[in-house]
């Protein structure tokens, strides 16, 4: 009996051995996927930013050839222009233009 005792003890040490040294593994392994998941998580933040500003340059690129339209038309209905009157008006509304743009709308009460 003692030598079936003595080799069963010493299966339970070994497997409860291999079962700590196993533990210690996926403890690490854990750790790791824990730091993955988080760099992924990362660079899914930073994706999402650089898509934001990919469609702001974008937006902004749209909205500046959308001017440059507007001024070339501008400009052209100025060259056209065959009297000072055209000329003066033209400007004008060019100017009353912008003033949309720029200024708010007042209302009269002011």
């Amino acid at each position: 009996m003692g030598i079936l005792e003595t080799i069963l003890g010493g299966a339970v040490v070994l497997l409860l051995t291999v079962l700590a040294f196993l533990k210690v593994r996926l403890k690490s392994k854990d750790k790791k996927i824990s730091s993955l998941e988080e760099r992924v998580t990362q660079v899914e933040k930073q994706k999402d930013v650089h898509q934001a500003a990919a469609e702001v340059v974008q937006q902004v690129v749209q909205d500046q050839q959308q001017i440059i339209k507007e001024q070339e038309a501008q400009e052209k209905k100025i060259k056209e222009a065959e009297t000072d009157e055209e000329i003066i008006q033209a400007g004008n509304d060019l100017i009353d233009g912008w003033n949309s743009h720029v200024v708010p709308d007042r209302t009269e009460d002011q």
